[in-house]
């Protein structure tokens, strides 16, 4: 199995809507590691205390290479996130 390439889209409720960056996300066997690094990746844009509450992203979605989402999460209390969709 060759290296899968991803996106990290963070979001409120469209993508865009709290002005996160899209971050490239890379990995070779273990698709839970990626996953991992998603949520990491939400929660520091959600506990950000530089970031208003307006722009406080609850949802992350990752793409894969194609653009088709291959797993969603969100925020579901402090420090922790649940993945909602495959």
């Amino acid at each position: 199995m060759g290296v899968q390439s991803y996106i990290v889209r963070c979001y409120r409720e469209t993508p865009g809507d709290a002005d996160c960056h899209d971050v490239p996300a890379f990995g070779e066997d273990d698709f839970e590691d990626i996953i991992e690094l998603a949520g990491q990746m939400l929660l520091a844009y959600f506990n950000d205390p530089k970031r208003p509450p307006e722009r406080k992203p609850y949802i992350a979605d990752l793409e894969d290479e194609h653009g088709q989402i291959v797993a969603r999460l969100r925020v579901v209390g402090p420090g922790k996130i649940e993945r909602i969709s495959n």
